[in-house]
């Protein structure tokens, strides 16, 4: 029978491997990493690292001229392919307008006119990098009353 709090924590120990490091909440589930502020831990800073994640494709530039927008960002050595996705306000979500590109450009051919588009270029990549983050939660104003913000 666990009668202590650090009989807990020795039992869990032996079966929970943590996939970052930190004070904050972190799991890895399928190809999504979740980083979570535990409400327990209110006042104090929660940080996170995650020791290797994909490397972000930076670096990429868009021209919008003669009908069309042209993507550009500059080669990595780890890099296989990409993919590049668009959003046109008032869409929400980002949308995948081409995979499995081999170079490190693409053009749009059917920009929308009258208004900004957004792009953003992910990377089938061996190149990785940490992440790491944290900083301390705010309580909302009225929370010391049953969590209910003053109105």
């Amino acid at each position: 029978m666990v009668n202590s709090p650090a009989e807990w924590t020795t039992l869990l120990d032996k079966y929970y491997v943590p996939d970052g490091i930190g004070s904050a909440f972190i799991v890895q589930a399928g190809r999504g990493v979740y980083v979570m502020n535990t409400r327990e831990n209110v006042y104090q800073e929660q940080t996170f690292r995650l020791p290797s994640l994909p490397k972000p494709v930076r670096g990429v530039e868009a021209t919008r001229k003669d009908g069309v927008v042209a993507l550009t960002w500059p080669a990595r050595a780890g890099d296989v392919a990409y993919r590049v996705y668009k959003r046109v306000p008032p869409q929400l979500r980002f949308a995948l307008a081409a995979d499995d590109i081999g170079g490190q450009e693409w053009t749009d051919t059917a920009p929308d006119a009258q208004s900004a588009v957004a792009y953003a270029v992910t990377a089938l990549t061996n190149e990785e990098e940490p992440f790491e983050g944290g900083g301390q939660l705010r309580r909302l104003p009225g929370a010391e009353r049953g969590g209910k913000p003053d109105r």
